[in-house]
Formats: C-alpha cells, sequence, structure tokens
C-alpha cells in the first residue's frame, strides 16, 4: 500500500516488496530487527542456527560474497548458511516475485558477536546498528504478530503454521536501587518523594517507596537504564532542564601555575630554544621495531590491539626513533640543516604495570653554523652535541664533575660514536650518532650522518637542587700549567682526568684538553694529549711552591696507575 512505502521513503528506506517492506516498517515502528525468508529456502524442513564453521561462505542480498567466521552466527537450512544473523540475508533466500510461501524471524541475537560480525565484514546494516545498542525484548513476539498482521491484511496472506518457538527466554524488569536525596543532590533540585514518584509514573515505571528509598521497576523496553545515575537523567529530563537552578559549585580555591616538575621541564625547553634548536611533536605511536630502537634496555611494549597499521602498532620507548624520522621528512625536502628537539613521553610496560616517563631529546646535522664568509664551516660532531648537552646541564645547576660519559652499544647508534651519560653512577640517557644501517636504509637519509641525545627527565629532575647561587670573581689570580703526555691508545680521557683530579689537591678549579695529537713521530699505539689545568685560592694568593707540589703528584700518580710518560 502507499501509506506504507510513504513511510519507508520518509525514513530514508527504499521500497522492494510487499514482505520486505513490512519487516522494514515493523523494524522502524518497533525497533525489532525482522527477516523474511522464502520458504522453499528450507525444504528439507531445517531451521537452524548456529556458529559459523571455518571455510563456509555464503552470498549476501548485496551479492557480496563472504568468507564466514567461527564467530559470526548464522542460520542455515540444516547444511548451507542462509543468512548472517542480525546482519544481512542471504541472496538464496531472498523473497521475489515467485515466492508463495513465507517464514517470519524475529530474534535477539548476542548483541557483541553482531557487532564484530558487521565490522569483520565491512557490512553495518540498519539491522546491526540496533543489534548494537540492544532490542526491547518484549517486543520481539509482538513484531512478528504485528507483521504477520500487516501481511494478511495488505498482501491477502494466510497465516499456516503460527509461532515456532527455538527459546522464549523470559527478561524479568530491571530494578535500579536509589534515594530521593541522592536525585536531589545531583540535579541540585528539592523534590519531595511524591513528585518524584510522579515524574516515574509518567515514564510507567513502577517505584517501591520506603521513607527516602526508592526501587524503581525499569520495563525491558528501557534496555538503557540499569544504574541510579540513568535515573538522575530522566527525573532531570522530565522535571525540565530548564527548571534546574544555576548555582556556583563549590570547590577549594586553587592558585593555578605549573608543578615544580613542569616547571623544570619548561625551563629545560627554553635552554635546549635558546641554543637555537626547533620543537617537534611526532606520533607516540609507531612500528614495534622502532619503538625500542634507541633504548638501552627495552623493557615489554605497550601494544595497541587493533592498530590502523602495522607502523602505528606500539608506544615508543624512546623520542629519537621520531626524530630520525622527521630529519627523513626534511630531508626528502632537501633540507638537511636540522636542529631538532623534542620533550614528550615514553611508555613501557615493567613489573606488572604501564608506566610513562618524561624525555627530553635532539637532533642534529649540517653544519654547526650556517655557511658564512666570516667563519670556517664546520660540521656537526659528537662533540659538538656533547658540548651543548654540557651547556644544558650547567644551566639547570648540575656539577659537570659529576657526568661521565661511557661508550655504550646500543642498537641503532653508531658502535664508536656513541655513549651512555651517568650522573653520580645513574644512568640518565645517552648521547652519540644514528649508525649507518638506519640512515641507509632510509632513501631520504642516505650518505647523511645524525647526531644526538636523550635524557631521561624523570631521573634528573630529582637529582637538581633549588636555585643557582652566583660566586663573585676571584680577588686572588689563578695559575695555569700545561702538560703533555705520551698515553696507550686505549687509554681513555674519563681516566687521565679522574687520576689528576684525584691527585691535585683542592686548588685545581679547572681541566681541559687543549690538543690530541697521534700519527708521525709519536710510536705505534701511542697518542698525545696535552692538558690545561687552572689552579686558585679564592682566599689567598697561591704560590708556585703549591702548584709544583701538585703537579708532581698528579705525574707521580699518572706514571705509576696508567703508566703514562710526561712529555
Amino acid at each position: 500500500p502507499l501509506w506504507l512505502q510513504r513511510r519507508l521513503w520518509n525514513a530514508g528506506i527504499r521500497t522492494i516488496n510487499n514482505v520486505v517492506d513490512v519487516t522494514n516498517y515493523i523494524m522502524l515502528l518497533t525497533g525489532q530487527p525482522m527477516h523474511a525468508y522464502d520458504a522453499k529456502t528450507f525444504a528439507n524442513g531445517k531451521f537452524e542456527v548456529r556458529l559459523a564453521n571455518k571455510g563456509e561462505k555464503l552470498t549476501l542480498l548485496n551479492e557480496k560474497e563472504v568468507d564466514l567466521d567461527p564467530k559470526d552466527i548464522i542460520i542455515t537450512d540444516g547444511k548451507k548458511p542462509v543468512m548472517m544473523a542480525g546482519v544481512m540475508g542471504g541472496l538464496d533466500s531472498e523473497i521475489t516475485s515467485e515466492t508463495t510461501d513465507v517464514i517470519l524471524e524475529s530474534a535477539i541475537f548476542d548483541p557483541t558477536l553482531v557487532r564484530k560480525a558487521a565490522l569483520r565484514h565491512a557490512n553495518r546494516t540498519e539491522a546491526s546498528s540496533r543489534y548494537e545498542k540492544g532490542v526491547n525484548w518484549d517486543a520481539t513476539e509482538k513484531a512478528i504478530n504485528m507483521a504477520a498482521l500487516l501481511l494478511r491484511n495488505d498482501a491477502d496472506a494466510t497465516v499456516d503454521e503460527g509461532i515456532l518457538k527455538a527459546t522464549d527466554q523470559k527478561r524479568e524488569p530491571v530494578v535500579v536501587k536509589t534515594t530521593a536525596s541522592y536525585l536531589n543532590k545531583v540535579l541540585g533540585t528539592k523534590l519531595s518523594v511524591d513528585e518524584i514518584v510522579k515524574i516515574f509514573d509518567r515514564l510507567c515505571f513502577k517505584v517501591d517507596v520506603d521513607g527516602d528509598n526508592l526501587a524503581v521497576h525499569v520495563p525491558n523496553r528501557r534496555w538503557d537504564i540499569s544504574i541510579p545515575a540513568d535515573l538522575v537523567e530522566e527525573v532531570g529530563r522530565l522535571y525540565g532542564y530548564d527548571n534546574l537552578e544555576s548555582t556556583q559549585p563549590v570547590l577549594p580555591e586553587t592558585h593555578g601555575g605549573y608543578s615544580e616538575k613542569e616547571e623544570m621541564m619548561r625551563r629545560m625547553k627554553a635552554i635546549v630554544e635558546g641554543q637555537g634548536l626547533m620543537e617537534a611533536i611526532s606520533y607516540s605511536l609507531t612500528s614495534p621495531e622502532k619503538a625500542v630502537r634507541y633504548t638501552k634496555d627495552p623493557k615489554e611494549l605497550v601494544e595497541v590491539k587493533s592498530p590502523l597499521n602495522s607502523s602505528r602498532s606500539a608506544m615508543r620507548e624512546n623520542l629519537m626513533t621520531g626524530l630520525v624520522d622527521a630529519a627523513s621528512y626534511n630531508f626528502a625536502r632537501k633540507q638537511t640543516q636540522l636542529a631538532l628537539f623534542e620533550q614528550g613521553r615514553t611508555y613501557d610496560h615493567d613489573g606488572g604495570k604501564f608506566n610513562e616517563h618524561e624525555h627530553l631529546a635532539a637532533i642534529y646535522s649540517g653544519n654547526t653554523f650556517a655557511e658564512n664568509w666570516q667563519h670556517l664551516t664546520q660540521k656537526v660532531d659528537f662533540y659538538f652535541v656533547k658540548g651543548q648537552l654540557t651547556n644544558l646541564f650547567n644551566a639547570i645547576g648540575i656539577d659537570p664533575e659529576k657526568v661521565v660519559y661511557e661508550a655504550k652499544g646500543i642498537k641503532g647508534m653508531h658502535p664508536t660514536r656513541t655513549a651512555g651519560i651517568y650522573i653520580d653512577k645513574q644512568y640518565v640517557g645517552m648521547i652519540g650518532m644514528i649508525a649507518h644501517a638506519v640512515t641507509i636504509a632510509d632513501k631520504a637519509l642516505r650518505g647523511s650522518e645524525l647526531y644526538g641525545y636523550e635524557i631521561d627527565l624523570d631521573t634528573i629532575i630529582p637529582m637538581l637542587t633549588k636555585g643557582v647561587t652566583a660566586v663573585p670573581a676571584p680577588k686572588f689570580p689563578a695559575i695555569q700549567r700545561d702538560l703533555s703526555l705520551l698515553v696507550d691508545k686505549p687509554v681513555t680521557n674519563q681516566e687521565i682526568e679522574n687520576v689528576i683530579k684525584s691527585n691535585a689537591g683542592k686548588y685545581l678549579t679547572e681541566l681541559k684538553v687543549i690538543d690530541v695529537y697521534a700519527g708521525a713521530h709519536i710510536d705505534v699505539g701511542k697518542k698525545s694529549i696535552a692538558y690545561n689545568l687552572t689552579f686558585l685560592n679564592r682566599k689567598d694568593t697561591l704560590t708556585d711552591d703549591v702548584v709544583n707540589n701538585a703537579m708532581d703528584k698528579i705525574v707521580a700518580a699518572l706514571e705509576n696507575d696508567l703508566a703514562i710518560k710526561v712529555r
């Protein structure tokens, strides 16, 4: 009939035939999805509902053939599938102009399985969207009776067999307990118990009253109500949101601002920006391989259950991977002079719990300064980046004497140009060059040299002390001495400095390398290192005798402890 077609058109549903249109109309009217089958499909007398078997296929009404999953609910004729339950019917059981006998089906299917099946096969329908959200159990049998009535009245149908019930589970109305005082407290109202009961009467909710306590019987047609907060919504909706008084919430006074940790992180970002670096913000999600690259001791990964793609399936355990990706993006566009940093969080699953850590990382490429006729062009190297990091440590109040750099092998970093950073013997990060294996694998980065560092702020910030004390210029002159040493190549600068500092006495204020040489006129396996030592007594004039005595102790210790020859 035209009246039914018009109503379907107005609802955005195309008309098909008198049987299918009736099931769609009943679905719109009651919210209960229905399906009609050509009875010839079930010639063997079986109508079976089960989970699909692996390897089974079904051609849907939209002529799309799908490979059924063992978690898909299907309806079969006893052998082969004829419908994906709750989603869409099969083409073989379709109602056509030749159909004379019809089987109507009205059911409740598991919402989760229906939702996953519709998503799995990219086939979300009007029926599946309703099953996902829930349907009224009380309307299932009413809907099939209404459909049969319409077919009898408007399609000259005869109801032959009546209703066959596979299961007929009854669902008792949900009882939600609350109090009138709770409803008034949340809404900010002063409704009496009688007024609240009248509101529930308008919804046809039976209410048992015991003083302030209310037990509300919620009919199955309102499956969206299950907790006291749902009742608050209903009372507020019917009472009228415009009738609720506007009141200022009672909250403790707060002065705002950042925590000490946040203040320090912002301070460090400001220092790094002052060094000429630009801030980058990269994805927290990356591939499992990149997530643990550039990490000294990788922990268990935090992986996403339903990733968009394999390159965004795990949470990062370092910031360097995002900066390397940013460098690749820039290099592909001929931007090779880079100085980028990122301050952000890394993630891991360690000790049975998920952890977040604040890190700061930087990456450099190109020249230390833009090319200019006024100065010599110099490429970024390990020592330039180490100097940048040392400046940062000095600015935030970390004593350079406490910072130690030790050669370390870290995945993704150059094997001989990478060091671990230790403060008071505690590992706080790494510094070095990105491995050639990484840059060669990336077409944009091939042939380039990238240097950078990454530090763990969660470890460093607790080491910082409040405030910085300014020291006045010394009143007395300092004495400087140079020391040239012939050492074995395996001996590190750190080992030499440790010996010098432990034997120089209390007046040594500065120690720096001024020259390193290896080659002609030096024995094979040896290198020459020259140091400049600065001695200063802030309370009195320092004499040569004191300095000479300190230098003698230093020379003796170097010869005895490290077999070093003083040149």
